[in-house]
């Protein structure tokens, strides 16, 4: 058995595997991106395919967000339906006063972009093909881990090891990290089509009719994800003809696309449970980013933004450590308490919500008036693209002004 050594390991060469590798190579240091599927083109397929605008800086930071605008990815935004009515997405900006925005772009465009990125960043060696089978210990603590290839074994060594192997983590269950599970009472169908007849140009559109949820994403080339979050007890009756029930459950939400009209071009992917999942950062000396570490309801359409900004958080936290050789669990410390400081927040409102059918009173106040309100818009679609925190979104005065639209202003038409 053979044996090679590192400065980081990360294992997992998708949307955060391949963040942290490209940010610690251009540090300066040398990576092993290890990744078990021998395809370069792979991508993952159970994705809203949605990034928040709140990974937009990261995008920047990689050099990726000028590839996805040569592919024709779309800038986000999003137009929300409740019984209140509609909240339409401002033109939102930053403190610099350049627009906020995300991307929409169907992952098997996006993935092998990053992938072909890392490949080409100095300093790191992209492993394809390549399955973990044991972590390496050295006094409890994560140092390398053990793989197979094309029945050679072969151990990896690293200052650092990083879980980036998505929500069924084999180095989390290796480690045995503590997993926290918490219900969502929804269930998914996601599909792909063309010439969808959009009602709405490239704005994606959500509704939220108490138990029924359903999602519209224009992406890249023409395509356009549709997604529908019924009820898990009513997953069945999508079962004997998923693209005709699809096209129904989606039909019936005010000012919907006829998708009768368009054009399959994927398959109609149901996913009936898919809990709420949660690991900490770091586990016995190694850290744990994107999906490894939270996997979240795909309603909220997250995941793929805390893949990029996680990842980057954690090369932000430790990549001096790493160089310098020392104080790299207080990096490490300051990587764990960085994500609950950014992320508890719309954790547990996203945990909240996936138990349950309709909105709270909090909710139905700022829906509403952001129904009728550009200004209380603007505040609940800041909280919704992850630019602010749950504290920002319940400050005593926009909570007063929501009540004061509802109180002064008419409903809209």
């Amino acid at each position: 058995m053979t044996e090679q050594s590192y400065d980081v390991i990360v294992v997992g060469a998708a949307l955060a595997g391949c963040t942290a590798a490209i940010l610690y190579g251009r540090a300066g240091l040398k990576v092993a991106l290890i990744e078990r599927n021998p395809d370069a083109a792979a991508y993952k397929q159970i994705c809203t395919h949605f990034i928040q605008a709140s990974a937009t800086p990261t995008l920047r930071r990689l050099g990726l967000a000028d590839k996805l605008d040569a592919v024709g990815s779309i800038h986000n935004s999003v137009n929300i339906w409740t019984h209140f009515g509609w909240m339409r997405e401002p033109a939102l900006v930053d403190d610099q006063g350049a627009p906020i925005f995300g991307y929409n772009v169907r992952r098997q465009v996006l993935d092998p972009l990053i992938r072909e990125l890392a490949k080409t960043t100095p300093g790191v060696d992209l492993l394809l093909g390549h399955s973990v089978r044991e972590l390496v210990f050295d006094q409890g603590r994560v140092t390398g881990v053990v793989t197979s290839h094309e029945g050679t074994t072969k151990t990896w060594r690293a200052r650092l090891v990083v879980a980036a192997d998505g929500r069924n983590s084999r180095l989390a269950e290796l480690a045995q990290a503590p997993t926290k599970f918490s219900m969502n009472r929804r269930s998914g169908i996601i599909a792909q089509y063309r010439n969808v007849p959009l009602k709405h140009g490239t704005i994606s559109q959500m509704w939220i009719n108490d138990a029924a949820v359903g999602y519209i994403f224009p992406n890249d080339d023409g395509v356009t994800v549709v997604a529908a979050m019924p009820p898990q007890a009513d997953f069945a009756r999508f079962k004997a003809d998923p693209e005709a029930s699809l096209a129904a459950y989606i039909n019936a939400f005010p000012n919907a696309p006829d998708l009768r009209q368009a054009s399959l071009v994927s398959d109609v992917l149901q996913i009936k449970d898919y809990p709420n999942q949660t690991r900490p950062a770091v586990a016995k000396g190694m850290a744990l980013v994107g999906d490894a570490a939270l996997s979240m309801d795909p309603l909220f359409g997250v995941g793929c933004g805390w893949a990029f900004q996680t990842a980057e958080w954690l090369v932000d936290a430790t990549a001096d450590a790493l160089k310098a050789g020392q104080g790299l669990d207080r990096a490490l410390s300051a990587y764990a308490k960085r994500r609950k400081r950014q992320l508890a927040g719309h954790e547990f409102v996203v945990t909240d919500f996936s138990k349950r059918y309709r909105l709270n009173l909090i909710e139905s106040v700022m829906f509403k008036a952001a129904a009728r309100d550009p200004e209380i818009a603007a505040h609940v679609f800041r909280f919704a693209l992850r630019i602010t925190g749950l504290g920002d979104f319940l400050k005593p005065q926009a909570v007063l002004r929501a009540l004061w639209i509802n109180m002064t202003v008419p409903a809209p038409a």
